[in-house]
């Protein structure tokens, strides 16, 4: 939750280094309406790091798709590019989302931090962590094996750092 899209760039950095280089690759983000999805991706594809609010007539409506050139090169395959799917969380995009899941892709499943008491975070988890298990087994119902990174956003909303500590350690519990 707090290293950023800095240390997502440096793990795929990483990656080309140690394996086989694959300059082109599908990023998929999901999880439930308003989690901070597209906030995210807008961050993470923005040479500043940073996204605008996202106003609520400009939800994702389905599934945003647009193409992200990173700007890092490799020797052995040129430039990284990602095809970036935006799902959209609303219930109502469900029953589509599968015929864009890919075997092949990144998966990130974001979760928006809880911005309640102590007291009212641990009464709220478990519907968090259920959110997390539903979207888990959703992808891996749709596509076995796939891996998926979790991501917590907008973290500056916890009411204390003991409340987002709780709120990850739950999730991390759970799906483990």
């Amino acid at each position: 939750a707090e290293q950023g899209g800095e240390a997502a760039l440096l793990f795929m950095k990483d990656c080309a280094a140690e394996g086989k280089v694959i300059s082109h690759m599908v990023l998929c983000a999901v999880g439930d309406a308003e989690g901070g999805k597209t906030a995210m991706l807008n961050a993470l594809m923005s040479p500043e790091g940073r996204s605008l609010l996202i106003q609520g007539d400009e939800r994702t409506v389905g599934v945003d798709i647009s193409l992200w050139r990173t700007g890092y090169r490799t020797k052995e395959a040129g430039e990284m590019t990602f095809d970036v799917l935006d799902f959209g969380g609303q219930g109502v995009y469900m029953p589509t989302h599968q015929f864009f899941l890919l075997h092949r892709a990144m998966y990130l499943l974001v979760w928006r931090a809880l911005d309640y008491s102590l007291e009212d975070t641990e009464e709220e988890l478990p519907q968090v962590g259920e959110m997390v298990c539903q979207w888990m087994d959703m992808l891996q119902h749709r596509v076995p094996g796939v891996s998926i990174m979790l991501v917590c956003t907008h973290c500056d909303t916890a009411r204390s750092q003991e409340c987002l500590d709780l709120q990850v350690e739950y999730v991390r519990k759970t799906v483990l």
